[in-house]
């Protein structure tokens, strides 16, 4: 009796260390073989399982660690993970309990206006606010924002797939960042940082941070840089202070090949951003500004929807979905929920 006792008392120990480790372990990074790896999320309503290359977990599992509010249901981080390149046929839901999460429920559009939306708590405050802002007070609320075709600032919207604000500041004056989708990637180092991607899938390649305020080899670094991009890369660029008195005529000169046609003093305090791409006679989307913050803003395809497809009934990605074009009171927005 007292060996069985010892022994039954030995199992259950293993078993309350494993569910400890468990529930200390929200998140985990296994790679199986060379070309698959599994990131698992535990959720406020069970677990979630996405499968993918090493690379995309990685980027995935960094994306979702910088987001200020991110995602805790099941639905929610589904929505999030095909927003960020996760396919979804390899991801895997659990409800608590352990059972696969299939529960059966309809997706519908519903109209209703700005200001109705806020009031109802469908939406957070975005009352007269610039559709950027609107854009990340929507995502850090866990939805997706979707920009209408109808919109009148067709000088925000790109066939580029991700969506991409830059922000840059001189002397400290205005915001700096290089958001994509909602997330900033730039390193946040004082001169040029840039975030390069692919021009196809819109993928995050590469990015640095380049202090122009501490030597030469800075702008060296600088220039290598984009000239070691492939043709047909895109890059997003943006000044933090200032450039700085180090950057040389051949790192201005790479950011040509990009499309930037600003020419800038680096005795001065200026603001640039820039999105564009590195190909023969390429224009960029730019700003620059002397002792003054500057942006720009760029809607992808990604984040678009027409109103014919809304009253069509068709779903763009899954999760909770807000359209609208402007933040009047009485413009339209679109809210796209689960009925269960």
């Amino acid at each position: 009796m007292r060996l069985k006792a010892a022994l039954l008392t030995l199992v259950l120990s293993a078993a309350f260390a494993a569910c400890a480790a468990l529930a200390d372990d929200t998140t985990s990074f296994e790679v199986a073989d060379s070309e698959l790896a599994t990131l698992t999320l535990r959720t406020s309503d069970g677990l979630a399982l996405v499968d993918g290359s090493p690379e995309l977990v990685e980027e995935l599992r960094s994306l979702l660690g910088m987001e200020a509010i991110p995602p805790f249901a099941n639905r929610q981080l589904f929505a999030w993970l095909t927003a960020h390149g996760a396919a979804a046929e390899n991801i895997r839901l659990f409800a608590r309990g352990g059972a696969a999460d299939s529960s059966p429920s309809a997706i519908r559009w519903r109209k209703t206006t700005v200001r109705k939306a806020i009031l109802s708590g469908d939406a957070p405050y975005i009352l007269g606010r610039p559709l950027h802002e609107a854009y990340m007070a929507i995502r850090a609320s866990g939805a997706r924002m979707l920009l209408l075709d109808s919109t009148a600032e067709l000088d925000s919207i790109s066939d580029f797939p991700r969506t991409v604000f830059i922000f840059s500041s001189a002397y400290g004056a205005g915001m700096d960042g290089i958001y994509v989708d909602g997330a900033d990637r730039s390193p946040g180092l004082p001169g040029y940082n840039i975030v390069a991607f692919d021009g196809k899938s819109g993928k995050v390649t590469a990015s640095g941070g380049f202090n122009m305020f501490i030597g030469p080899e800075e702008s060296e670094r600088m220039e290598g840089f984009l000239r070691a991009l492939p043709e047909g890369s895109y890059a997003a660029a943006s000044i933090r202070w200032g450039s700085g008195p180090f950057m040389s005529p051949g790192a201005a000169d790479a950011l040509s090949e990009f499309g930037s046609r600003q020419s800038l003093d680096p005795e001065m305090l200026i603001s640039h951003a820039m999105f564009g791409g590195k190909a023969a006679g390429a224009v960029a989307a730019e700003a620059a500004a002397v002792n003054l913050g500057s942006k720009v803003v760029l809607f992808g395809s990604g984040d678009r929807v027409s109103e014919a497809r809304i009253a069509a009934g068709e779903v763009p990605c899954p999760g909770r979905v807000l359209a609208l074009a402007g933040t009047r009171p009485d413009d339209a927005l679109f809210i796209l929920e689960e009925i269960r």
